[in-house]
């Protein structure tokens, strides 16, 4: 058994106003996952960067699967846990940086998840 964090990644809505009206729109979890791994503030050397990569393959592949979540190994999840750091959130993100700073700790048979 391996520890591992289990982090959501279906969208969930967001409330934006359009043309003087709110509406309901889907957030794109994987797709802001995407666009956050690589910010510039984070400065990533290449060894991260490829790294981040190779992560962002993985969570991209859950959602491919139709699965709802990813397990990340710790170093993964430190990768991801670096991007609430940035100053770059509003209102329509505080379910996703919710998700990541509370993102549930489970031991995972390492052979399921391959």
């Amino acid at each position: 058994m391996t520890k591992m964090r289990k982090l959501q990644i279906d969208d969930y809505k967001v409330e934006v106003q359009q043309n003087g009206k709110y509406i309901e729109l889907p957030y794109d979890v994987v797709g802001s996952l995407g666009i956050l791994l690589f910010h510039q503030d984070l400065r990533l050397n290449g060894r991260e960067l490829l790294q981040n990569g190779e992560l962002l393959s993985k969570i991209e592949g859950a959602k491919e699967n139709n699965q709802s979540f990813v397990f990340l190994t710790p170093e993964e999840y430190s990768r991801v846990k670096r991007i609430v750091d940035l100053r770059v959130f509003g209102k329509n993100e505080v379910e996703l940086v919710k998700r990541i700073l509370n993102c549930e700790e489970v031991e995972v048979n390492i052979t399921e998840i391959k």
